[in-house]
C-alpha cells in the first residue's frame, strides 16, 4: 500500500469504489439494466475496461427480449492491475486512456470490416469523441475500398451501429449515410462477385450473404432492403451465378412472397433439366434449403417441390447427390430431422396407399367386413345382430 500508484490505477480504484465494485477473486455475475443510473455507469465502467484490454469484467449472454439488458461476469486477478499499469502511458483517467489507446489502434486499421467492429465496442462505452474520430476514419477508409465482399462484411456491423444509436438516442446520421451508400456499391458490384466461382468462394459468399439478410430483416429500412432484394434478384438470374448462390437467392425470394409457386418451380425444373451435370443441381438444392427444416415442415408447396424432385431421381444420380444431399440436411436440428422423416415416411405411406387402391380385390375386402363387423359389436358370437 505504500508504493506509489499511477494516476490511471488510482482512478481505476476509485470508479470500482464509487460503482461498489469490490476487488475480489470470487466470481460475481451483475444483470444490468441500463434504465438505471447505476447499472448504465457500471455498464459504460466494464466496457471501457475491455477497450483497454483489461479483462475484469466479461459480458455473458442475455436471455430474453429487450437492449436494456446486459450480464457480466467479474472477477479480480492481480495481473489486471499490472495490466492498468501498463496502460497508464495512454492516460491519467480511464476515459482519457481509452480514447487514446483506441485512436492509436484505429489508425492502424486498413480493413473497413475490423474498424466497424471496433466502433462497435466503442459506441456503448459512452466516449463522442472517440466516436467521431472513428467515424470520419470510417467514412475516409469505406470511399476508397472496391473489395464487394468486404464491403457484404461490414453492412451487418454498420447496421448494428445504426440501431443502436436509435435505441440510445445518439445521432448516427453520418454512419447511415455510409451505410445506403455501401450498399449501393454492392448493389453495382455484387453479381461479379457470384459469378464464375468456384465452391469454396461460393461457400464464402452465401455465408456473407446470410448475414447481411438477417441484418436487412433488422434493420427496418424501406431503401436498404429494396436494394437488397433487387441484389438477389440479380443474383438469382444472372447466367453464370453459381448453383449454390442462385439456390440460396431463390429461396430468399420465396420468403419474401416475391417468387411464386411456379416462378419457383420454373427455376427448379431449369436446375434439374438433363442439360446440368449432377453436382450443378445438388448445389443449387444445398443453397435452397440453407437452414429451411422449419419451413419445409410448414410449408407444403416447397414441400412438394423437393420431395417430387427426390422421387424422380434413380439410383444412379441419387448416389451421385447423396454427399451433398446429406451435408445439406447435416445443417438441420436434430428435433427437424427427426420430424421431415416422419413427414417423408408418411408422405410415401399415403402415396403406396393411394396407388394399390386402384387395384383392390373386392372379394377379399368382403371377407375382411364380418371380422371388422364382430370387433365393432355389431355381431354377437353367434353370428347375429
Amino acid at each position: 500500500d505504500d508504493v506509489p500508484k499511477v494516476p490511471l490505477l488510482v482512478d481505476v480504484e476509485k470508479l470500482l469504489k464509487r460503482l461498489r465494485l469490490p476487488l475480489t477473486t470470487e466470481v460475481k455475475e451483475f444483470q444490468l439494466d441500463l434504465r438505471k443510473p447505476m447499472d448504465l455507469e457500471r455498464s459504460i465502467f466494464f466496457h471501457r475496461l475491455n477497450l483497454l484490454g483489461i479483462k475484469m469484467a466479461r459480458p455473458l449472454r442475455v436471455d430474453g427480449k429487450g437492449t436494456f439488458k446486459e450480464a457480466w461476469s467479474v472477477y479480480y486477478e492481480p495481473e489486471q492491475t499490472l495490466a492498468v499499469i501498463e496502460k497508464a502511458v495512454w492516460g491519467n483517467t480511464l476515459s482519457e486512456a481509452v480514447i487514446a489507446y483506441n485512436t492509436h489502434l484505429s489508425k492502424d486499421i486498413t480493413s473497413i470490416s475490423e474498424l466497424v467492429d471496433l466502433l462497435e465496442r466503442v459506441i456503448p462505452a459512452d466516449l463522442p469523441a472517440l466516436v467521431e474520430e472513428m467515424t470520419s476514419r470510417l467514412d475516409a477508409l469505406s470511399a476508397s475500398t472496391t473489395d464487394v465482399l468486404e464491403m457484404m462484411k461490414t453492412i451487418p456491423g454498420m447496421v448494428n451501429v445504426v440501431r443502436y444509436g436509435s435505441v440510445r438516442n445518439l445521432d448516427y446520421g453520418k454512419v447511415n449515410d455510409m451505410l445506403n451508400a455501401m450498399m449501393a456499391r454492392v448493389l453495382a458490384g455484387g453479381v461479379l462477385a457470384c459469378t464464375n466461382v468456384d465452391e469454396d468462394a461460393a461457400a464464402e459468399v452465401m455465408e456473407r450473404l446470410v448475414a447481411v439478410d438477417y441484418a436487412m430483416a433488422t434493420a427496418n429500412q424501406p431503401g436498404l432492403m429494396e436494394m437488397w432484394t433487387e441484389l438477389v434478384n440479380k443474383i438469382r438470374e444472372a447466367r453464370g451465378s453459381h448453383p449454390l448462390l442462385s439456390g440460396y437467392c431463390t429461396r430468399l425470394l420465396r420468403d419474401k412472397n416475391i417468387l411464386g409457386y411456379e416462378e419457383t418451380a420454373q427455376t427448379l425444373s431449369y436446375y434439374t433439366s438433363p442439360g446440368n451435370t449432377a453436382s450443378d443441381t445438388a448445389f443449387w438444392f444445398e443453397g435452397f434449403l440453407k437452414s429451411s427444416g422449419t419451413i419445409l415442415l410448414l410449408d407444403d408447396q416447397l414441400w412438394d417441390l423437393v420431395n417430387s424432385w427426390l422421387a424422380t431421381l434413380n439410383d444412379g444420380s441419387f448416389m451421385e447427390l447423396l454427399p451433398i444431399l446429406r451435408r445439406t440436411f447435416s445443417e438441420y436440428s436434430l428435433p427437424e430431422r427427426r420430424k421431415l422423416g416422419e413427414k417423408a415416411k408418411g408422405t410415401s405411406a399415403v402415396k403406396r396407399v393411394n396407388a394399390e387402391g386402384k387395384a383392390f380385390n373386392g372379394e377379399d375386402a368382403r371377407r375382411v367386413i364380418p371380422l371388422i363387423e364382430r370387433l365393432l359389436g355389431i355381431w354377437n358370437e353367434k353370428g347375429k345382430r
